[in-house]
């Protein structure tokens, strides 16, 4: 019988070279936690071409991964990867592979309602869902959705670069962060096998570049991280009629920082009192206090990730760890989460992984 105490994290990494980073990695990670808190290696196992970004189905013992590449044969673009794991020991095996339907696959997630795979292709700005059975392994039906626009940044907003999907807690929406059309555009899921249709659009300010999304486990608010202007906009969330209204915009960055300017990754603390980013060049984790009548952000602090370019970080399950992935010095940093306060401290553990990019735990 499994021992249902076992907690499993498993790292999606670089493993082919891109302009803006130096693969060093060889598949997907897996460490357990043992008994003292610690993290052990367990193994790495292979997947497809950059198998970055990571979700997981822990009823059903799956892993699903994007291959962040424009150059897979037999796709003529990304793909996705579907894994089993290994309830008692973590392994992963891979047993099916799928196109993405266009170009640098950087996000992957689950719908488990409907047994679909979302991929957000970076640099064609397409969207596609893919429907997956019991088993893991892909079947007929996928869905395609092609973004057009653009935005003022001509280097970065030269055309749509979808970054990320996001279901609403209602199963119904699917809210999808396009970085080169400035948008977080809201899609309704119709029926079982049915295709995306666009019903609203979140604009956000010129040249800010929407990279990923979270909701508040309240299911009211949200909050959308823009990359290229370091600033989260808070929203609220019409669940009936899937529309965003931003109603407070703020910096993830101290005022005085005249470095690079690159967010990463957004979470809400569970109990939804904070909220935390990534900010790579600053290399650091912002924390915010989560207003409890409005959902609004207001600054606590920053806290070092003690490494190089900060991407994905993780929550653990208890809410009471942080570990953050730093892509570019091949580590991850776990910080202690104070429970009264939000703010972090960093334990000591530092877990050694090659070019870390998208963390997720799978509690046994």
């Amino acid at each position: 019988m499994t021992d249902p105490s076992r907690t499993f994290l498993y790292v999606g990494t670089y493993t082919v070279s891109l302009p803006h980073v130096q693969a060093t990695a060889q598949g997907i990670y897996a460490f357990e936690r043992m008994a003292d808190g610690l993290m052990q290696a367990i193994d790495w196992y292979p997947s497809l071409p950059n198998p970055t970004f990571l979700d997981v189905h822990s009823e059903h013992n799956l892993l699903f991964a994007c291959g962040e590449v424009d150059d897979i044969e037999e796709f003529g673009g990304g793909g996705v990867s579907a894994h089993t794991f290994d309830p008692e020991t973590g392994a992963l095996t891979m047993v099916d592979r799928h196109a993405s339907g266009g170009e640098w696959p950087c996000h992957v997630r689950l719908d488990q309602a409907r047994s679909r795979v979302s991929v957000a292709n970076y640099k064609s700005g397409s969207l596609q869902t893919i429907p997956y059975g019991d088993d893991g392994r892909f079947v007929e039906g996928a869905f395609n959705v092609q973004h057009e626009g653009s935005s003022v940044n001509q280097e970065r907003q030269e055309g749509p670069h979808a970054h990320s999907t996001t279901l609403d807690p209602s199963g119904t929406f699917l809210i999808a962060c396009d970085l080169g059309m400035d948008m977080a555009r809201v899609y309704e899921l119709d029926g079982a096998d049915g295709p995306l249709t666009h019903r609203s659009d979140l604009v956000v300010r010129p040249g800010s570049g929407p990279r990923h999304f979270d909701f508040h486990p309240n299911g009211r608010w949200a909050y959308v991280l823009n990359e290229l202007s370091a600033t989260i906009d808070v929203c609220n969330w019409d669940g009936d009629a899937g529309t965003l209204t931003s109603i407070q915009t703020i910096n993830t960055l101290p005022d005085d920082w005249n470095g690079p300017v690159s967010t990463a990754d957004i979470h809400v603390h569970p109990s939804g009192k904070w909220a935390y980013n990534s900010n790579r060049g600053h290399d650091s984790i912002t924390i915010f206090a989560v207003d409890a009548d409005d959902g609004t952000l207001t600054l606590l602090g920053h806290e070092s990730t003690r490494g190089k370019t900060p991407r994905n970080f993780a929550l653990s399950p208890e809410g009471d760890r942080l570990y953050a992935a730093n892509q570019d010095s091949d580590t991850i940093v776990v910080f202690a989460l104070d429970q009264e306060t939000g703010l972090l401290s960093a334990t000591g553990e530092v877990i050694e992984a090659p070019t870390p990019v998208c963390l997720k735990f799978v509690l046994r």
